[in-house]
């Protein structure tokens, strides 16, 4: 009787995994928010097999912050985005889709969706806190320039 009610449970297991990667899908658990558009995660593989790494949230632009900012303004929109995208992400199951390889390495790429289909970047871009962004120049975040 245990033997067959762990191979339900496995059975079980294995369907929402291959669920989930057939929708091109993962749940994660953020880390870090490191800005706007970077978060520092642990993206569910297998079982009980988690992965660390930094996703960059696909198809957005959001300004930068510190000393990367090229103006106040500039800085203080890259903190609000930050400060937007910690609240987004806290208490709720997320997960991310679509994923790429970045283009600088050392990172992926990918959309950040929550169980309501809702998306990091779209809610970004919907306050005013990010643009979309598909690799092309970046429209400057300073009015000034």
């Amino acid at each position: 009787m245990r033997k067959l009610i762990l191979l339900t449970l496995l059975i079980i297991s294995l369907d929402a995994i291959a669920k989930d990667q057939l929708n091109n899908q993962y749940e994660i658990d953020v880390i870090e928010v490191k800005d706007g558009d970077t978060l520092k995660v642990r993206v569910h593989q297998w079982l009980d097999t988690w992965l660390t790494t930094s996703v960059r949230i696909y198809g957005i632009d959001t300004p930068e912050k510190s000393w990367r900012g090229k103006c106040d303004e500039e800085k203080a929109l890259g903190e609000e985005a930050t400060a937007f995208a910690k609240e987004w992400v806290k208490d709720q199951t997320l997960f991310i889709k679509d994923i790429s390889n970045d283009k600088y390495g050392g990172r992926i790429d990918a959309i950040v969706v929550n169980t309501d289909g809702e998306e990091l970047g779209a809610a970004l871009i919907a306050n005013g806190l990010a643009r979309p962004y598909y690799g092309k120049a970046k429209s400057s975040w300073c009015t000034n320039r």
